[in-house]
């Protein structure tokens, strides 16, 4: 099952003192306020304050890894650390006049790790 599409939002429910509803949005209405559209969650916590964090946290992460596989994500940072390890490493061993050829086969494995974690991450859902 597919989850409902982003754009989300995160907005405060006046009807609960402690929650914050997930909906998506569907518009402008006709005095410029935001249409309510699919109701997704709520979130409640002790305080307004945190519940109101909590569920924006979790709509910026549904928004950023729109179009994204999220069991790549995981991946993706996991590639993204080895390349700049192995840049970082070389880039060094080139100041300290190593050759053009200074840990080739760590540079090779970093771009293998990092095209298998794209091609995970952008697969069809």
């Amino acid at each position: 099952m597919k989850h409902t599409p982003e754009p989300w939002r995160a907005r405060k429910d006046n009807s609960f003192s402690y929650s914050t509803d997930i909906r998506t949005d569907i518009g402008v209405g006709p005095k410029g306020g935001i249409l309510k559209g699919e109701w997704i969650a709520q979130v409640g916590y002790t305080t307004t304050e945190k519940g109101k964090a909590n569920a924006e946290r979790i709509v910026t992460c549904v928004n950023a890894c729109a179009g994204i596989n999220p069991e790549a994500v995981k991946d993706l940072l996991e590639a993204l650390k080895v390349i700049t390890d192995v840049i970082r490493k070389r880039t060094c061993g080139i100041a300290l006049g190593k050759n053009e050829f200074y840990m080739q086969d760590e540079v090779d494995n970093a771009f293998i790790k990092a095209d298998e974690a794209i091609a995970k991450a952008e697969a069809k859902q």
